[in-house]
């Protein structure tokens, strides 16, 4: 036998709503909207059924759609000291722990007691001291090409 396509069916008022929503994308001051979300949003005005959330009676949409990454799983918390450990307790407690995989902290203040941070404390410093240094080994305008 032959197989036949046939179009999708849509509601009438999906239909109306998707004209609406290209005829808006290309007409709009917000030029770089697109017709899809325009159409999400017109649609959701409007009630009709999502891909996303179902239909927009009350359906909300799935945890952290819309999040930044990693925003929907709950954090791990993070220790902050205001010292820094000597070099067998960092390793002890924040690199051998939790299995081998270490665990994460914050030393606030920890550049402070670095002998940098007293004889490099301002720009005036670094500009007097390296102000006429030429730097090379710069790259501009890279795009990163994958194949």
């Amino acid at each position: 036998g032959r197989r036949s396509c046939r179009q999708p069916s849509f509601p009438r008022g999906a239909m109306v709503v998707a004209e609406a929503a290209t005829t808006a994308a290309a007409a709009s001051p917000l030029r770089g909207t697109s017709a899809m979300a325009l159409f999400a949003v017109l649609a959701a005005a409007v009630g009709l059924p999502t891909a996303v959330g179902g239909s927009s009676g009350g359906a909300s949409p799935p945890r952290g759609h819309l999040e930044p990454f990693g925003s929907w799983k709950d954090g791990v918390p993070v220790e902050e000291r205001q010292d820094v450990p000597e070099p067998e307790e960092f390793y002890r407690e924040y690199c051998a722990s939790d299995g081998g995989h270490g665990r994460p902290v914050v030393f606030r203040g920890a550049a402070k007691s670095m002998a940098a941070a007293s004889r490099w404390a301002t720009d005036e410093e670094l500009l007097e001291r390296y102000g006429k240094e030429k730097i090379t080994g710069v790259e501009y305008n890279l795009k990163e090409t994958r194949a």
